[in-house]
């Protein structure tokens, strides 16, 4: 074997160990939530359960949050305040430190733009803006499912 089919063979394996948590799924209860939770994001500290509702054009896709109960319990909480527009916004996650980061389209056609942040805290996010320096700036190049670190310093 080559050496790159080595490195390859390595970073499988550490893939494997790193990710071993993710071979048991186990089914979450959202206590007073009834539709769809997509695309959810765990917060690092276990409290929030992030998600956006159904991605589907005939739906208003809008950013929600469940606070944790215990286990794999969580009491929905309603839309994210502050945050949803009549355009899309999905794809949550959260750094360590309150930054959120989330896709929309609401300024798409205007900037060719779908990546935003904010702050989040008590369930609220104030302060949105786009994160500078991803898009291209091209007509139909488009950045989506995308998320931070928990150091915030890595997208």
């Amino acid at each position: 074997m080559g050496g790159s089919a080595h490195t390859l063979i390595a970073l499988l394996a550490l893939f494997q160990i790193q990710y071993s948590a993710f071979q048991h799924p186990a089914q979450v209860t959202i206590a007073g939530y009834t539709g769809d939770a997509m695309e959810p994001f765990l917060t690092h500290d276990g409290r929030w359960l992030l998600f956006n509702n159904r991605n589907d054009p005939g739906v208003d896709t809008n950013l929600h949050y469940a606070e944790k109960i215990d286990g794999l319990h969580f009491a929905y909480r309603g839309e994210i305040p502050g945050v949803n527009t009549s355009a899309l916004q999905a794809v949550p996650s959260l750094s360590c430190g309150g930054e959120l980061y989330f896709v929309s389209t609401r300024s798409y056609a205007q900037t060719f733009s779908t990546l935003y942040r904010a702050r989040f805290a008590g369930g609220s996010a104030t302060g949105i803006e786009l994160v500078p320096g991803i898009s291209r700036r091209t007509p139909g190049w488009v950045n989506f499912d995308a998320e931070v670190s928990a150091d915030g310093e890595t997208l």
